[in-house]
């Protein structure tokens, strides 16, 4: 694992993989009619920030194999699965590092389609009180990574890109309860704690997890978090037996 390493993160190496990529004549490969060009076109909408990663050669290339290999077979999901495909090459760190962008730009799309799923109601911000059951916004999700997946991200946006010093760990929770999209970067132990309240757990149990993954978890940090994102569709008190 690189614990440091100074990088443009708009020029890294490509995919340590590739597939043939002449798509010259349009071949369909799938019995529903799906055009290759289109299907790769889907996926490099998607997920940008892979390809400008990865390069546009092993892109499409790596994109070609994946639709030949799991064509469409329902309408509107196509490329769902793209991040485990690249993940079935082998767990070296370049094919986990653009792995875990892909996994971040899934969670990207999947809260855009569920942006308009918003609460009807005025929902208070999370009290003191921790025995409390808290249903989450359908948009929300955890994406976590060895890697600095928000920082690189983020670089990504403007075509300048940035320096990344530091390869740390990080962590962001994806949601679109307030109709955008937002990304936040997670504090230690925030991956744990929100995956926790995503299945249902209390916030005191949530606390946990979080103080179980991390001795540095913040448990006031990750409440303001929850408050900040808005994300809270509805609180249920835990009723003593």
């Amino acid at each position: 694992m690189i614990e440091h390493a100074t990088t443009l993160v708009n020029s890294v190496n490509p995919f340590p993989f590739s597939f043939d990529t002449d798509t010259r004549s349009g071949k369909r490969p799938d019995r529903h009619n799906h055009d290759l060009t289109d299907l790769v076109t889907v996926l490099a909408a998607r997920y940008p920030v892979v390809r400008q990663l990865a390069g546009d050669e092993s892109f499409v290339g790596a994109a070609s194999g994946f639709a030949f290999s799991q064509p469409p077979r329902k309408p509107g999901n196509f490329g769902d699965a793209f991040p485990q495909f690249l993940r079935s090459f082998g767990s070296s760190a370049s094919i986990e590092y653009l792995a875990d962008i892909a996994e971040l730009e899934l969670a990207l799309s999947k809260a855009r389609n569920a942006s308009m799923q918003r609460s009807k109601r005025r929902i208070p911000s999370p009290s003191n009180e921790h025995e409390e059951r808290i249903t989450l916004h359908p948009s929300v999700s955890v994406v976590a990574s060895r890697f600095p997946i928000v920082t690189i991200w983020q670089a990504n946006q403007t075509p300048e890109g940035a320096m990344i010093y530091q390869w740390n760990a990080e962590a962001a929770l994806v949601s679109a309860a307030c109709g955008r999209v937002e990304i936040r970067r997670l504090p230690m132990g925030g991956a744990a704690f929100f995956r926790s309240l995503i299945n249902g757990a209390t916030i005191a149990d949530a606390a946990k997890a979080g103080k179980s993954q991390s001795a540095d978890f913040d448990s006031a940090a990750n409440l303001a978090i929850l408050s900040e994102a808005r994300i809270a569709a509805k609180f249920t008190a835990i009723r003593a037996a």
